[in-house]
């Protein structure tokens, strides 16, 4: 209960934090669409994706504590950053084998839903998977970036952890847009009225 408690607390936490953030950049969006007499494009469904995307982003800053510097400030003292990829991780597995997997698993998922839905949020633009991995390493050093200056630990291996979570949310992208071109293409040719036939 003090999980679910927990979660429904960074959600809703999300939300009304995302919606400040979403109408200042919706704002910004429009008066500098307004002012270079450009077209002002407002894809109803688009925006709600971008939402949820920064619903997303604002949650993920939540569960890794990286909110905790505007409420407690600076910390008195520093950890020391893992700086050396790989090697302390595999010597905490064989160490402590059921914690750390867990914890791998939870930095895995916590970045599958980046890989997704930011493609989502910007369909007009050409995504591959390099495009993706950068944006998420950059996404991915915020958020290592605000935990070190909290207080907590930095670790170098959370990079590649964090991006094999933005390549499978990737790759879930892919498969359900094939999947739904599939399905329309399918959808039109059983809708096409041959020729010489009249409804």
């Amino acid at each position: 209960m003090r999980v679910i408690g927990a979660l429904r607390h960074y959600l809703f936490s999300s939300i009304k934090i995302a919606f400040f953030i979403f109408l200042f950049l919706a704002v910004f969006y429009i008066i500098y669409k307004l002012i270079r007499k450009e077209k002002v494009e407002l894809h109803f469904y688009t925006w709600i994706l971008q939402y949820i995307f920064t619903v997303y982003l604002v949650g993920v800053f939540f569960m890794t504590n990286g909110f905790e510097i505007f409420t407690n400030g600076l910390p008195s003292f520093f950890m020391s950053p893992n700086l050396i990829p790989i090697f302390y991780t595999i010597q905490d597995i064989l160490n402590n084998p059921g914690e750390m997997l867990s914890q791998i698993c939870y930095n895995i998922i916590l970045f599958i839903p980046f890989g997704f839905l930011l493609p989502c949020s910007f369909p007009n633009k050409q995504w591959n998977v390099r495009k993706i991995l950068s944006y998420s390493f950059v996404a991915i050093f915020l958020v290592e970036g605000m935990e070190f200056i909290s207080g907590r630990y930095f670790d170098i291996d959370d990079f590649f952890i964090n991006s094999v979570g933005a390549f499978i949310g990737y790759v879930i992208y892919k498969i359900t847009t094939k999947l739904i071109k599939n399905y329309s293409c399918k959808q039109i040719r059983l809708n096409r009225v041959p020729a010489g036939i009249k409804k």
